[in-house]
């Protein structure tokens, strides 16, 4: 392979590396061990059934979307590519390595390529909206934690998102935004945005599933935030559940920027400056942080033997692949 294709993850390796070794560097892992030899491990292993369950969660919340869009494909097909995606979101850039094969997968089974996007796109912008909701709430209840910098980023991030996603309901507005990227020219990369944006601007008429797809989103980021809260009580940590529903949603954003390999070192550096607020230790919420990742390891490896025995299934070549 030439050295001209390896910039970008050779690039978000060295991101993750730097990111974990300042952290180490920083942090009494002395301490860290202490904390991940005392895990309890009949506790963690609940927290892990937790997240296997939220999966399944998921795809209910996905294959939801796809009924509203005459897309019906089983539950257990979709199961098996969310399992799947939990192993592909370990080797791939940033925590959404796993929606593109989700989107992958799914385009095999159905061949819409652009419906199969819009579909996963939208199935995450779900789960975004309810964590973002919850941060809010969070926000508007806790009067001392964070500070004014936390509260001024999640009502930043609040506030784009939701008044972006309103934006886009006006009719003005979806025109205006398809015709910009007809404009970028950039030829079938240019042509397939253009698709999936159309695709997902089609959902704009499918408030009843879009509305169902946000309340299965609170159930899974409400088992989330729990699967955390177990976990502290694993390492034998007393922090405020209040806590949780403010740093989660913005250490899960932290680990989709596409600077690091799975938000490794991200997520971690964002939990030490969050949690270190209301605390806990540098040591404690490095602690938290790696125990959670040691889980999403394990589910990933699960669904890596999902992935070797099930595959991303036949292309469906009867079917229209736009």
């Amino acid at each position: 392979m030439r050295g001209r294709d390896l910039p970008g993850p050779a690039l978000k390796l060295g991101v993750s590396a730097l990111m974990l070794t300042w952290l180490f560097w920083r942090t009494d892992l002395q301490r860290v061990g202490s904390l991940l030899g005392g895990l309890d491990l009949r506790l963690w292993t609940l927290c892990l059934l937790a997240y296997l369950a939220s999966q399944v969660l998921s795809a209910y919340r996905w294959q939801r979307l796809l009924v509203a869009k005459a897309l019906p494909v089983g539950l257990g097909r979709l199961v098996s590519l969310t399992y799947a995606g939990l192993f592909f979101n370990l080797l791939l850039p940033t925590s959404l390595g796993g929606d593109v094969y989700k989107g992958y997968g799914l385009y095999r089974q159905v061949g819409h390529g652009s419906e199969a996007a819009a579909s996963v796109l939208l199935d995450r912008l779900t789960g975004l909206a309810a964590l973002l909701l919850i941060a809010l709430a969070a926000v508007a209840v806790v009067r001392e934690g964070g500070g004014p910098e936390v509260t001024a980023t999640v009502v930043m991030l609040g506030a784009g998102f939701f008044g972006g996603a309103a934006l886009l309901r006006v009719p003005a507005a979806r025109r205006l935004l398809l015709g910009l990227l007809a404009r970028l020219r950039l030829g079938p990369v240019g042509q397939a945005l253009q698709r999936v944006s159309e695709a997902i601007l089609g959902y704009a008429e499918c408030g009843r599933a879009l509305l169902l797809a946000l309340l299965i989103s609170f159930g899974v980021q409400t088992i989330s935030i729990g699967i955390f809260y177990g976990l502290s009580l694993a390492l034998r940590q007393e922090i405020p559940l209040a806590a949780f529903c403010l740093f989660i949603p913005l250490g899960v954003l932290a680990g989709m920027l596409p600077i690091s390999l799975g938000g490794l070192g991200v997520r971690e550096g964002a939990f030490v400056l969050l949690f270190t607020r209301v605390g806990v230790s540098p040591a404690g919420a490095l602690a938290l942080s790696l125990a959670w990742f040691l889980m999403v390891l394990a589910a990933g490896l699960i669904g890596g033997g999902i992935f070797v025995l099930t595959g991303p299934g036949p292309l469906a070549v009867s079917r229209r692949a736009g």
